[in-house]
C-alpha cells in the first residue's frame, strides 16, 4: 500500500479521539497517543473527515441517483443518525462499491490539498 493510500485511510478513519500522525521521512502513519517526547517536530497531524462535509457530499451522491433510490437515501440523510443510516441504505441497496469509490475520491481530494499546504506534494 502506497503513502497516498495509506493517508486516505487515515483521513477516513480518523476523529477527534481517534488522531493520526504521518512521519514524511519514512512515509509511517502512527496514532497520536503511540508518540513520545523524543518524536517532537517529526510527525505530521493527518486531518480527519469532516462529518458535515462528508453529509455534503452523501447529498450530492443522492442526487445523481435514480428517483426510487434517491428518495431512499434522501430519507436516510434527513433522520437521526443520519450517515449511519445512509451507510446501512447503501448496503441495502447494494451501492457499497460505489459509494466506497466516491468516498475514496472525496478523502483523496482532501488529502492531496493537505500535502500540498504542508509542502510535501
Amino acid at each position: 500500500m502506497n503513502a497516498l493510500q495509506l493517508l486516505i485511510d487515515a483521513y477516513l478513519a480518523g476523529d477527534t479521539l481517534f488522531r493520526f500522525v504521518y512521519k514524511p521521512q519514512t512515509e509511517e502513519l502512527f496514532l497520536e497517543d503511540e508518540l513520545d517526547e523524543q518524536d517532537n517536530g517529526q510527525f505530521l497531524y493527518v486531518p480527519y473527515k469532516d462529518a458535515r462535509e462528508l453529509y455534503l457530499e452523501m447529498a450530492d451522491f443522492v442526487r445523481e441517483q435514480q428517483p426510487h433510490i434517491e428518495a431512499i437515501l434522501y430519507q436516510a440523510l434527513c433522520s437521526p443518525s443520519p450517515i449511519e443510516k445512509f451507510e446501512k441504505q447503501i448496503q441495502k441497496l447494494e451501492l457499497g462499491a460505489i459509494w466506497q469509490a466516491r468516498k475514496e475520491a472525496f478523502a483523496q481530494r482532501h488529502i492531496e490539498q493537505w500535502l500540498h499546504e504542508v509542502g510535501i506534494q
